[in-house]
């Protein structure tokens, strides 16, 4: 019998608590004696390789899944990398323009917004990008290559719009409310990065542990007989899960692994 797990974790909201922008010292210490017993820390993100921070890199998981199964990357070795088409740049971009929406282009290298926007909302959100280290550059910028995007509807009477050219060029989106979507390649998704790897690694679904809180998550903890909310997560979730573990807060990465005896 093989006692050898594989642990997905999110990022914002599960790894990272979104109250204190801040990673648990406990979920390090857990998170480093799992890998100890032998078992695989996966980070699974929406976030493309451009955004792994160096604090999260510096707790030398074993491997990411990025921008929701676009990117699979395993001891510093890329698996699997997927590409929205590069002839398609400059339409997605012009289409979600004209139906009025404040756009996230996201590539393995860099991400993309609109820098010369006035509004001081955005400035400030693309600062404070810009601090937390994302490599940030304009849109029409000449090395422009990127695997998903996203995009938030200022104006919500445009959305079918949007939905129906999305669907129309062969991509996927996740509703993530408030007017949130975010937007990937035909079939990828955080649960076709956990296929692969489980694949890759030769282990069974029930050797697969996915931790998360949010929407982004959904068809991770569909795919994974071992889902474990959050509890700051989103209530609704908790459906489809095995296990709602404490806030991220408070130490809730320590007390699944324990509870599921992984540490």
């Amino acid at each position: 019998m093989n006692n050898k797990k594989i642990l997905f974790f999110d990022i914002d909201g599960t790894l990272i608590s979104e109250t204190s922008g801040e990673i648990p010292e406990s979920t390090k210490t857990a998170l480093k004696k799992a890998q100890e017993n032998g078992h695989i820390t996966i980070i699974n993100t929406g976030r493309t390789r451009a955004l792994i921070e160096p604090r999260l890199q510096d707790m030398k998981f074993d491997g990411y899944i990025c921008g929701c199964g676009t990117y699979i990357e395993i001891h510093n070795k890329v698996l699997y990398h997927k590409t929205i088409d590069k002839h398609k740049y400059k339409e997605i971009i012009q289409v979600l323009k004209d139906n009025e929406t404040e756009m996230i282009i996201e590539g393995r290298e860099s991400i993309y917004m609109d820098t010369e926007t006035k509004d001081k909302q955005k400035q400030a959100k693309i600062q404070e990008f810009l601090q937390r280290g994302f490599p940030i550059k304009p849109l029409n910028s000449e090395d422009l290559s990127f695997d998903k995007f996203c995009f938030i509807l200022e104006n919500p009477d445009k959305r079918e719009n949007i939905i129906e050219y999305i669907e129309n060029e062969g991509l996927d989106y996740i509703d993530r409310g408030s007017n949130l979507f975010e937007v990937v390649p035909k079939g990828h998704s955080k649960a076709s990065g956990m296929e692969f790897l489980l694949n890759y690694f030769n282990l069974e679904k029930e050797d697969s542990y996915a931790f998360g809180d949010s929407y982004n998550d959904t068809t991770m903890f569909e795919y994974c007989p071992n889902g474990i909310l959050m509890a700051n997560g989103k209530e609704d979730l908790a459906q489809i899960v095995r296990f709602v573990t404490k806030d991220v807060d408070e130490d809730g990465i320590e007390y699944a692994l324990q509870h599921f005896n992984i540490v």
